[in-house]
């Protein structure tokens, strides 16, 4: 396990782990596998280009 926010580190790890607070006090955890970001860029990929 890594602790990181460069995004060198990440681009060489297959999952991401995470911690986001949307509401106050409210802590919520994520995880990305490789390949879902890699579906998420390239739907954003297609949006911008359309």
């Amino acid at each position: 396990i890594v602790d990181t926010h460069r995004p060198g580190t990440m681009e060489n790890a297959d999952v991401l782990y995470g911690v986001t607070m949307q509401n106050q006090g409210v802590s919520q955890m994520l995880k990305v596998t490789l390949h879902d970001a890699l579906n998420m860029a390239d739907a954003t990929t297609e949006e911008v280009q359309a």
